[in-house]
């Protein structure tokens, strides 16, 4: 085993609240890190969700681990936010939407 990844929940249980979307992450091991294995588990989480239907997907990635930052952008992720997780501090919020462009969204008051 190289590391693991899943999903968050059912679509709406994301950081984004986004009711139609999935949060998925990953966490390869580091005897096994840069070797491309995080960012075939992402492809692979988004393909087995496609197959149900959702379109629609999350990543929440600390501001501290460059290498996840990558893998969002390199896969299309538009940063949309943040939010503070009470056990891993502060993230990054990134949306992937497929065939719609997302947007950033505005800071609520």
């Amino acid at each position: 085993m190289v590391g693991h990844g899943g999903y968050d929940g059912p679509p709406g249980n994301n950081a984004a609240q986004a009711p139609d979307a999935v949060e998925f992450g990953y966490a390869i091991f580091a005897p096994y890190r840069g070797r491309g294995y995080a960012t075939e588990a992402a492809r692979t989480l988004m393909k087995l969700a496609e197959n149900s239907g959702v379109r629609h997907f999350v990543l929440a990635v600390s501001p501290m681990n460059p290498p996840s930052l990558a893998i969002a952008h390199k896969l299309g992720f538009a940063r949309t936010g943040e939010r503070m997780d009470d056990k891993r501090g502060l993230e990054h919020v990134f949306e992937l939407h497929r065939g719609v462009e997302v947007k950033p969204r505005q800071p609520s008051a």
